[in-house]
Formats: C-alpha cells, structure tokens, sequence
C-alpha cells in the first residue's frame, strides 16, 4: 500500500473519529440541554397554573370573607338588610301605585285589590308585607290576620321595647323609616333580632311594610355569596368553576354536580385510588391551603387525566374553597415541545456528519498535496536504486532537496550516498587496465606452467612404468625365494 494512500486513510480515520466522538459529545449536550429544557418548560408551566389557580381562588375567597366580615359588622349587616328592605318594599309601593293609577274600578275596589295583592307577595321565599294605617291600625297582615283593624301603637317586642315609636312621626316628615326590635322564632320559640322598613303611601295614608331577621340575612349574605361563587367561571371556553365543601368532607355547594351537595365525599376516590377530599382536608388541616394533584376524567368524557386542584380553609365556616384545573394541556405542549427538540437534535446531526465529511474531504486534500511532497522524494529514490540494482543505474543523477525535513535530509544523504557510489565505480573502472594487464601475464605464465606440466606429466608417465616393472621382477624372485625354501624344509627338517 503506498504512502499516499496510508496517510489519506490514516488522516480519515482521525477526522471521522474526532468528529463522531464529537458529535457523540454535542448530541449528549443537546439531549442533556433538551431534557433540561423540557423539565424547565413543564416545571415553568405547572408552576404558572398553579400561581394562576392560587390567585383566582383568592378572588372567591374574598368574596365569602367580605360575606362574612358583613355579617359579623353590625352595621355593614345592619346597612345590607336596610338596602335590601328599601328594594322590596320599592317594588310593593310599585305595585300599590300601579293600582291605585287604574282607572276602571272604584277606590275601594282599588284597596280591596291592593291589601290581596299585596298580602301575596313574598321575597325570600318566606317573607311578607304588611300594612298599616298612619295611626298604625293593621290593614293587612299575612302572617298574624288577628291583628287587622287593631292599634299597634303598643305593641312591644319580647325585651318590651315598642317596635313602632317613631312611625308615626317618621310617616309625616320623611315619608319612611327604619325600626329594630326582638322577635321569637315560631319554629325554634328562640329570640330572633331583626329590622324592618315602611314606607308611607300618601294618597290612602298607609304605610307598607316589611322585615328581615338579622339570622336569616347573615344566611342570605352566606347564601349569596355562595351564589356568587357558584356562577364565577374562568377558563377557555368559562369551563372553570368553584366548589366548597366543609371539614368532614360534606359538600356544600358544586355547580356542575348538584346532587353532591350535603353528601359526604370521604368515599369519593380517582381511579388510582386518591381519596381527594380526604386529601383536601388533610392539606388544609396542616397547612391551610394547599395543592392536591389526581386524575379525573373531563365532563363528557371516560379517560381519566391529570388535574391539579388548589384548595384554602376559610375558618370562621369551616369551609373549604377549591378550584382546579386539567393539566393535560401541559402534557401535550410538553409533547410538541418535544417532538420540536427531537427535530433539532436530528437536524443538528446531519448538519455535523455534513460538515464531519466537509473536513474529512478538505483533510484528504490537503493530505493528498501533503503525501505527494513527502512520497515523491521516496519514489524517485526508488527508482534510482531499483534501475543501480537491475545495473541501468545513471549514477551522476540526483534527487532534488526541496525541502529541509527529514524527506529533505533523506534526499541530501542519498545524493551523497549515490556520489559516493558513483566514486567508488569511477576508482574501480581506473583500475580495471591495471587488473587486466596483469591477468594476461599471468595468462602466458599459467600457459608456460601448462606446457612444462604436460612434459612432467610425460616423464612421470615413464618412471611409473619403469617402476612397474621393476615392482612385477620383484615379485617374480619373492615367489622363487619362497619356493626354494619351502623345498629345503621338506628335504630335511632340521628341530629347532
């Protein structure tokens, strides 16, 4: 594998392993950062519906508190029932002027049909009007008819304190008046303060009146308020609303479910098994207000989903104010939100692998300029030695140094390695004249040695035959020696 093509791999696998580790390390970030966001975001809106609940709730109980501070200021009480009073009995005089304005029956049918109207009439549902002559004579009177045609000029309330002292003169200067007195409940035979208001009708010198019990206008104020917070909605599409229930889980009052209210809720739980108004009361016991988070199914619907209600003790009744809201909303804009990081996250990735390959191309260039500055150097070195090796070798070649780093020291040392070379054949060529003469005088030697070698070689040819020759007439006496002793011992053996 050549050079070139070792660095551009070598230079590819650094450039894309730094860039995945990278963008390994950014998309851990951005998921991290992501998570981090998604967990502000929802914390960020949970918080802002639960500041949102805490300050709407804080609107209908001011409006129970201001009921009850009513009730309990004599005077604020005191000037409700007075207005209250000087309404209906507005609308009794109204009635009465309507009649007394027709035209087609006579005055007494007019009075007649006055006292039956008016004896009819209710507010409250239980309260009446009455009338009375500027002598304070009964007229009429729904609740005691035994009283009719009687002076009341002294009647007393159950402390003995006259309840009509100043109507007579109230009658003829201001053409109204307020009076105080102590009455008993027919029903509880307990003593029941109350206020009552008449008005003057000049054209029959009668005085139309009526009274409200303080207990019962402290109810009503109560009732009102209740009312009140009954009707309050918030929200999109005023879907929003307000309950109240008491200490021992009892509601009072809920607008959406009626046939709730008195009903004991300790049972009442959400699909998780949550006792919510157990809950409610637990958190307003400890702390007096408080958030209880559940799931609830929406009106209209079966799926049960996340709801957070806020919830405050109003002392003085033992009642607890509660509203609350569905937060599946927060869930779903949690969702989109996370669907729109996940997009970045995604876009963010392509957008490094581009640019990872943008640098691993601009890398493989330079790496290509870069390898071909350091290989051809190498390569022209090759070819020199390869062309000195198969003997083809121009040794007064050089390479060119264009450079002062090691491939330019490489080169330096080559060339000088080459001239070195390059001497070494020049010396050897001056001497092979030298070498060549003397090998052709050892030559004509090695040709005379030759010729006095083949004439030795002849000459110890002839000696050696000579020899044997002389070596076969050796043996012939050795065997006739050995013959004629052999003989003489069996002439005559001599013991030894």
């Amino acid at each position: 594998m050549r050079i070139r093509t070792k660095l551009i791999i070598l230079v590819s696998g650094i450039v894309l392993a730094m860039g995945t580790v990278s963008m390994m390390i950014s998309i851990n970030a951005t998921i991290r950062q992501a998570k981090t966001e998604l967990k502000s975001t929802e914390d960020s809106l949970l918080t802002h519906r639960k500041e949102m609940l805490k300050v709407i709730l804080g609107n209908a109980y001011t409006v129970i508190e201001t009921a009850y501070r009513e009730t309990n200021d004599l005077e604020k009480l005191t000037e409700s029932i007075q207005g209250q009073l000087k309404n209906v009995v507005g609308l009794a005089f109204g009635t009465l002027k309507e009649i007394y304005e027709k035209a087609d029956i006579t005055d007494e049918e007019k009075r007649e049909l006055a006292i039956d109207v008016i004896s009819g009439l209710r507010f409250n549902r239980t309260n009446y009007f009455w009338i009375a002559g500027l002598d304070l004579t009964m007229i009429a009177n729904p609740s005691h008819p035994e009283w009719i045609g009687k002076d009341l000029s002294g009647l007393k309330d159950v402390n003995g304190k006259r309840i009509f002292p100043n109507l007579l003169e109230a009658g003829k200067k201001d053409k109204e008046a307020f009076f105080n007195y102590m009455w008993i409940k027919p029903d509880t035979k307990k003593k029941s303060p109350r206020i009552g208001y008449a008005k003057v009708f000049d054209p029959w010198d009668w005085a139309v009146g009526a009274a409200i019990p303080i207990e019962l206008a402290e109810k009503g104020l109560r009732k009102r308020s209740i009312n009140t917070i009954k009707n309050l909605r918030y929200g999109e599409g005023n879907k929003e609303y307000f309950w109240i229930h008491d200490m021992d889980t009892k509601m009072v009052m809920h607008p959406i479910n009626p046939d709730l209210e008195g009903k004991d809720l300790k049972g009442i739980k959400d699909p998780d098994g949550n006792h919510l108004f157990t809950e409610m009361v637990n958190v307003c016991k400890e702390n007096g207000e408080g958030y209880v988070e559940y799931i609830w199914p929406k009106p209209g619907e079966k799926v049960p989903v996340p709801k957070i209600s806020y919830v405050k003790l109003f002392k003085p009744l033992g009642w607890i104010v509660g509203t609350g809201v569905y937060v599946d909303d927060i869930q779903k804009s949690i969702a989109a939100k996370e669907a729109e990081l996940k997009e970045q996250v995604t876009s963010s990735i392509l957008m490094q692998l581009g640019l990872i390959f943008v640098v691993i191309a601009v890398f493989i260039v330079i790496t290509l300029v870069v390898a071909k500055k350091i290989s051809l150097p190498l390569i022209n070195a090759s070819l020199m030695l390869k062309d000195i090796a198969e003997g083809e070798g121009d040794l007064t070649k050089r390479l060119d140094v264009i450079s002062k780093d090691e491939v330019g020291s490489l080169s330096k040392w080559f060339n000088a390695f080459i001239e070195r070379l390059h001497n070494i054949i020049v010396d050897i060529g001056g001497n092979a004249e030298t070498v060549t003469a003397a090998s052709g005088e050892v030559l004509t030697i090695s040709e005379q040695i030759t010729d006095g070698a083949d004439e030795l070689s002849g000459k110890a040819n002839s000696v050696a035959a000579a020899a044997e020759e002389m070596s076969t007439n050796m043996n012939s006496v050795a065997a006739a020696s050995e013959q004629a002793s052999t003989g003489l011992m069996q002439i005559s053996p001599i013991p030894l």
